[in-house]
């Protein structure tokens, strides 16, 4: 249990035991809002660029994590996206002239070829039939022509494919591998973003958990901060005088030490009594019920303390 629940406990038996009547104090407890601060990401803590009882602004850098092996993983997510332009650029430029005349000078070879092998295997197949040459040999140049047909089919289509140019889904599958690797160029930048950490608010610094050099879990608190320029009490007020309260309400708060009276307003009202069970209540009993009411205190030379008790009263 905390400092300032065993005061809350503390005061809420006070007030069973016997309730405030007409213009005695609401008392409580003086609270900070605080902000533990952590690494949305595991890593090494490189720096912590605070200490205790620093004062900060909001967005201050307070620390950062060794981001060495996140950059290089940025800059291979880089060189993918070079790749992937150059290789889209490529396809939208279709095939380059030389190209298509090399292929058409290819074809016409291999077409030349075919008709030298047709005339031979027209001669070899006459001359079998008379004997003259073995079988064999007219075999083989049949097979060379069957070889020579399919190089020409095969040429002519490849021929045909440059004169067309690039195919519309090829550059669709480009343009999409390109963007996708520009999408791993901003989740590589977005991981090492979070290498940072940075105050969400101006206040000052009450602790750091963490040194350089340690491994760091994500959501481990590294530095914990405090807007000690606005403390607040929760004051319970008991039913009977609910009726004075009201948002926006200005207060007056003392406490032990220092004696000056620190001025506030009343920023939230609870909605449901606490401390009695929920059952009927006598008449002895209803003045034990309290409300829980949230005061806000204005305190620019940090004078107040968390956990000092606090006497709550309206002015």
């Amino acid at each position: 249990m905390t400092r300032a629940s065993q005061w809350t406990w503390l005061l809420l038996a006070g007030c069973a035991a016997a309730a405030p009547t007409g213009d005695e104090p609401w008392q409580g407890v003086v609270e900070l809002d605080e902000r533990r601060i952590a690494f949305e990401v595991p890593g090494r803590l490189l720096e912590v660029l605070v200490h205790e009882a620093d004062r900060v602004e909001a967005g201050a850098l307070l620390a950062r994590l060794d981001p060495t092996l996140e950059e290089i993983g940025r800059d291979a997510r880089r060189a993918e996206v070079v790749a992937a332009d150059a290789r889209l650029r490529l396809l939208q430029a279709g095939p380059r002239a030389e190209e298509v005349r090399a292929a058409a000078a290819e074809l016409r070879a291999a077409r030349d070829t075919l008709e030298v092998l047709r005339r031979d295997l027209a001669r070899s197949s006459a001359l079998a039939d008379r004997g003259a040459v073995a079988v064999a040999s007219t075999d083989r140049l049949r097979g060379e022509v069957r070889a020579a047909e399919e190089r020409v089919h095969a040429l002519t289509q490849r021929l045909h494919a440059l004169r067309s140019g690039t195919r519309s889904q090829e550059i669709e599958i480009a343009e999409a591998q390109l963007e996708a690797a520009r999408q791993g160029v901003r989740l590589a930048e977005a991981r090492l973003e979070r290498h940072r950490v940075t105050a969400p608010m101006a206040g000052t610094v009450l602790d750091v958990h963490l040194d350089p050099g340690e491994l760091v879990a994500p959501g481990a608190p590294v530095v914990t901060l405090a807007d000690l320029d606005a403390p607040y009490v929760d004051v319970f007020v008991p039913q009977n005088r609910i009726g004075e309260v009201a948002l926006g309400a200005e207060v007056v708060a003392e406490v032990d030490s220092p004696e000056d009276r620190f001025e506030g307003r009343v920023e939230w009202i609870g909605r449901e009594l606490e401390f009695t069970p929920r059952f009927l209540f006598s008449e002895t009993e209803r003045p034990n019920l309290v409300l829980r009411v949230r005061v806000r205190l204005s305190d620019p030379e940090h004078r107040l303390h968390a956990g000092v008790p606090a006497r709550v009263r309206l002015q």
